[in-house]
């Protein structure tokens, strides 16, 4: 699950959070996370 998932089953959250978390995730560490792999493969 998801980190938003369990709030919105819970009611804790509305479910148009699910189109924020995305760009969450990506704010957080998404973005590098991605950016690694990514580098490796165009070194190669």
């Amino acid at each position: 699950m998801s980190g938003i998932q369990p709030d919105v089953v819970a009611g804790r959250r509305p479910v148009s959070a699910f189109k924020d978390e995305p760009r969450e995730r990506r704010s957080g560490a998404g973005d590098k996370t991605r950016a690694e792999p990514e580098a490796s493969l165009a070194d190669q």
